[in-house]
């Protein structure tokens, strides 16, 4: 966090030979503090004895690295910075004393951490907070926000991005915005949090892993399972980290009419920070407005196109439009010959041209509340030309339904 201590990398080199790069570790420091308390809490972090712990404080500065220093156990009981070491240093770590199991689990950790989920039907996208990890004004347990889609998409979030001493991070996501249902009385007796509040109901864990610290550089926490939004649907995410102390993860301050971040398909609202080191504790801790999250939000997206089996998931233009085109061209010995709209049965439909979510749907200035309940005629549409191939069970040849301006 900006203006808190300072911060150094460390490189865990955990190949089998001694010299593969697996890790990086981001640690906030006190310069003042002895060698010793950082060895012992980088045994603490990755159970490397501090006796078998070689730390190389690098020279970025020479292309050929014979300045590094080894900090050798003699130093000790010298302060980092009379060790040399300064904000943004860069250390190595050769861990002489491990394991092959445990450089392998290292390893392996490292490259989960990086593997990135492959979808060849949708477009991969990062969106960044405004406020970066290194310049956010707060760290705490928890951060709450919301992510809402802006336009005729299907989103899948897989993973965010944060910073902090982290621990044990879960993530929970939520069907509805995170204002939705909360209490209209405080269940806490702190007075700083005193208007704000947020209901436990509708959260589902989609996340629950241990990691390592990083300070001021966000590092993936990657989903079970991905949240789902909608086209124009707003959802709630909960970052919670379980350590017991205010540096757990690292967000930023907003009005409540702000926009953490958005792009051309997603839009991060703000919502809550959360004190405690249990998830919705608001006895041992409290909720304060309004904080957004500092770092990346990993999603995918693609275009919320029509389809039979999802077609009550649209807007009713939408589907009107799509009887009106299924109706306009076929007679009704035709439609009783195919079993269409008379017993039920779902027709064999594809779309030549996707119908996407927003086609038939009203201008944002014509919606409104209190919308007329619609009339039980068949709508006529007037926008937009969409074609529907029918391939009817015992025709050899399909019946193509074409609608152009209502014609």
């Amino acid at each position: 966090m900006a203006g808190r201590g300072c911060t150094i990398s460390i490189k865990v080199l955990g190949g089998t030979n001694g010299q593969g790069e697996t890790e990086d570790i981001s640690l906030p420091v006190a310069l003042h503090s002895p060698l010793e308390v950082l060895k012992q809490q980088l045994h603490e972090l990755i159970s490397i004895a501090p006796r078998n712990q070689v730390l190389i404080l690098c020279d970025l500065s020479d292309p050929e690295r014979n300045s590094d220093r080894v900090l050798s156990a003699g130093l000790d009981s010298l302060s980092l910075r009379e060790c040399g070491i300064r904000s943004g240093a860069m250390l190595t770590l050769h861990a002489l004393g491990m394991t092959a199991e445990r450089k392998q689990q290292i390893m392996q950790d490292a490259f989960n951490s990086k593997l990135t989920a492959v979808d060849p039907n949708r477009q991969a996208f990062a969106l960044d907070s405004h406020v970066s990890a290194a310049d956010a004004n707060h760290s705490y347990n928890g951060i709450i926000f919301d992510l809402e889609c802006k336009g005729p998409y299907e989103i899948e979030v897989y993973a965010v991005s944060i910073a902090g001493m982290l621990g044990r991070v879960r993530v929970f996501a939520r069907d509805r915005p995170w204002e939705a249902d909360k209490p209209t009385v405080r269940q806490t007796q702190h007075w700083w949090a005193h208007r704000e509040s947020l209901s436990r109901h509708g959260w589902d864990c989609i996340a629950d892993k241990f990691y390592r610290p990083s300070w001021d550089k966000p590092i993936e926490i990657r989903f079970n399972r991905p949240l789902i939004i909608g086209p124009h649907q707003r959802r709630a995410l909960y970052c919670h980290s379980g350590l017991p102390d205010d540096l757990g993860i690292q967000y930023q301050s907003y009005a409540k009419t702000d926009v953490v971040g958005e792009d051309d398909h997603l839009r991060v609202l703000p919502g809550l920070g959360h004190t405690g080191a249990q998830p919705f504790d608001d006895v041992n801790g409290w909720y304060r407005s309004y904080r957004g999250i500092a770092g990346t939000v990993h999603y995918h997206m693609r275009w919320k196109g029509w389809t039979p089996q999802r077609h009550l998931e649209f807007p009713e233009e939408l589907r009107h439009a799509v009887r009106t085109m299924l109706l306009c061209n076929v007679d009704s010995a035709m439609a009783r010959s195919m079993s269409i709209l008379y017993n039920g049965q779902t027709p064999p439909i594809t779309t030549t041209s996707s119908s996407h979510h927003d086609w038939f749907d009203r201008p944002v200035d014509e919606r409104s509340s209190k919308r007329k309940k619609p009339s039980s005629e068949v709508p006529f549409v007037s926008s937009l030309s969409v074609m529907v191939v029918w391939a009817a069970p015992h025709d050899t040849c399909p019946l193509s339904l074409v609608c152009s301006n209502g014609r």
